[in-house]
């Protein structure tokens, strides 16, 4: 009989006794209580709930830890806080004689507060009867001295205004595709550390000069780089605008105001005929309606007492159906002069909503602290713009198309090819760009490449050998490249840039989240131009420009001075003449933020009321 050999039964003997005592085990009572279950994956609510819970634990430590710095400060005339390089630096008050606080201190400071969006929120901050335009930060604000009740309103009010919710660019976390590097690491400690300096040292100013509080607010926002900015001027005053609107908001338009058919109002004869059945009372609720938000029209003609009402059915008008386009025009609409669906959803938008949306946008434009440059460029992402800004004037605006908002897959809807969110700077201008097609878009070409072996010839492509080995799919420049004659290049660890576009018409739609997370600008040569002459480049006049373009060869211009470039999300901003603009939330970031905003709030009520 064979056998096996012995260095070999002894392993089988183990594998047996092993499969002999896991059926043992699995037999046993309470064994699959006993088996290592899977843990579930976290929901997306489940994970942003968990990020909220860690920013407003965070929020509650850091402003305790502020009350208790300015405690010190109060107490000793100074402090030692370290700067953004990390070096202890002394801060300390500027009169150290006994404080007289304003009688009117804590109602001036939350009526400031609130003319910026600066509210806190939560039953312990809801405002009684008595006293409306006052803070309340609870109960325990009663026992401390006026001293310690003082501090605590300010170093809340300092906190909110310059650590904010972290909305803005700088809380855009790094590509997936990368890890944060120890230099950036680093600059996001520098930059807490300097925030922290500059609390410390406007509590100062404010305890100092406790007479002087309207200077102190706006050294505040100086720092900011937002006070500044006329824009941020503008939005503050368009809020203080739309909140008088809001407290006595127009009637609605009514259940049966009629709304254009989305295919019949494209066709001339439907269109006057919807015209003219439209009743007077309904263009008298819309007359009233847009007159109330700014846009009015001349009156209707009064009628001569004892007349008989005009019962059949009227027209709009022509300065009706204009003072409806400008309507439209600020509120992120197509401008034809109709009531159709979209229009009808705009106008039934509550009023505070849109003193929400203003809110949001000042918290953003705080966080993202524009307007401390001298020339800078803005993208906002739900305005579909580009504008420049230099000296604090806006220069000139662009059309762009952003990144999809959702893409459609086998399973429904998921997050698409989001244009983030960023400030950097702008360093390079390329000359008829080569595009090195993304791994990610590539895959959408494969089909194509299956079904036409010379897909790539026809369309401009080649495969390039790359330096880490395999190869890489270039687009070359010319007429049919995808980013068009100009490229904007400012390095970001998201590898998205601004570019020209052949797709042209794409620019008269009014949604324009075209392109996969890259930001498509209208007449981007004229953008081109009018930087490299900022930068100290010769006047191009046609003919140069032209020299210049005419060769299909790739060229990179580094500019001299680097620009600043902000890639924001804004749903409300004013026009030039100072009205509010509202914009569609493309990418529905509106409802995550403002639960951000109200759970930082609470945490900062809880740390004020709690104390150090």
């Amino acid at each position: 009989m064979f056998t096996a050999p012995r260095r070999l039964a002894r392993p089988r003997r183990l594998t047996c006794v092993a499969v002999v005592a896991g059926l043992l085990l699995g037999a046993a009572p309470g064994a699959e209580a006993r088996r290592r279950k899977p843990t579930p994956r976290p929901s997306a609510a489940e994970r942003e709930q968990a990020r909220v819970d860690a920013l407003t634990t965070a929020v509650r430590r850091d402003l305790r830890a502020r009350v208790a710095l300015a405690f010190e400060l109060l107490a000793k005339g100074s402090v030692q806080l370290p700067d953004a390089a990390g070096q202890p630096v002394s801060v300390s008050l500027v009169n150290p004689a006994p404080l007289r606080l304003p009688t009117d201190g804590p109602a001036k400071l939350s009526a400031w507060f609130a003319r910026h969006g600066l509210r806190p929120r939560g039953p312990a901050a809801t405002p009684g009867p008595a006293s409306p335009p006052a803070l309340r930060l609870g109960p325990s604000v009663g026992t401390d001295t006026p001293t310690q009740a003082w501090v605590r309103l300010l170093v809340w009010a300092q906190h909110a205004l310059v650590d904010g919710a972290a909305l803005g660019a700088r809380s855009q976390p790094p590509a997936p595709h990368r890890r944060q590097t120890a230099a950036e690491r680093e600059a996001v400690a520098a930059d807490a550390r300097r925030r922290t300096h500059r609390a410390l040292t406007h509590v100062a100013q404010a305890l100092a000069r406790p007479e002087a509080l309207d200077a102190v607010f706006a050294g505040w926002l100086n720092d900011l780089g937002v006070g500044r900015w006329p824009a941020y001027a503008a939005l503050v005053r368009a809020l203080a605008t739309v909140r008088e609107l809001a407290a006595s908001p127009p009637a609605p338009l009514g259940p049966d105001f009629p709304v254009a058919d989305k295919q019949a109002w494209r066709k001339p004869t439907l269109r006057r005929r919807w015209y003219r059945r439209v009743k007077a009372t309904h263009v008298a609720a819309l007359r009233v309606r847009l007159c109330a938000e700014g846009d009015c029209v001349a009156p209707p003609p009064v009628a001569a007492p004892g007349a008989k009402k005009l019962r059949r059915p009227v027209g709009l008008g022509v300065e009706l159906r204009a003072a409806l386009k400008r309507w439209q025009r600020r509120h992120g609409l197509k401008p034809h002069g109709l009531i159709d669906g979209a229009t009808r959803d705009a106008l039934d938008t509550p009023t505070r909503v849109r003193v929400q949306q203003i809110e949001l946008a000042l918290q953003r434009m705080r966080d993202t602290g524009l307007g401390s440059e001298d020339h800078f460029l803005v993208a906002n992402v739900p305005a579909f713009e580009v504008s420049v800004w230099r000296a604090g004037q806006h220069v000139r605006t662009h059309r762009t198309q952003v990144g999809r908002g959702v893409k459609r897959v086998r399973r429904g809807w998921i997050a698409g090819n989001r244009t983030p969110l960023l400030s950097m700077r702008l360093r390079f201008l390329v000359l008829n760009p080569e595009w090195v097609v993304p791994t990610s878009i590539r895959r959408e070409y494969r089909w194509k490449i299956r079904k036409d072996p010379e897909f790539l010839a026809k369309n401009g492509f080649e495969m390039r050998k790359a330096k880490g080995g395999g190869e890489r799919m270039v687009m070359l420049s010319g007429e049919k490249n995808l980013l068009g004659r100009v490229k904007f290049l400012f390095p970001n660890p998201h590898l998205v840039y601004l570019h020209d576009t052949p797709s042209k018409r794409s620019f008269s739609l009014t949604r324009r989240t075209r392109s996969h997370g890259c930001v498509r600008v209208e007449h981007a040569e004229d953008l081109a131009r009018y930087l490299l002459e900022q930068d100290g480049h010769r006047k191009f006049n046609t003919r140069r420009w032209a020299k210049l373009m005419d060769r299909s060869v790739n060229k990179w211009k580094p500019l001299r001075k680097h620009v600043g470039i902000h890639l924001t999300y804004w749903t409300a901003d004013t026009t030039a003449a100072g009205a509010p603009r509202y914009f569609p939330d493309v990418y529905r970031f509106d409802p995550r933020d403002r639960a951000r905003v109200e759970a930082v709030d609470r945490a900062r009520l809880a740390g004020a009321v709690a104390g150090p």
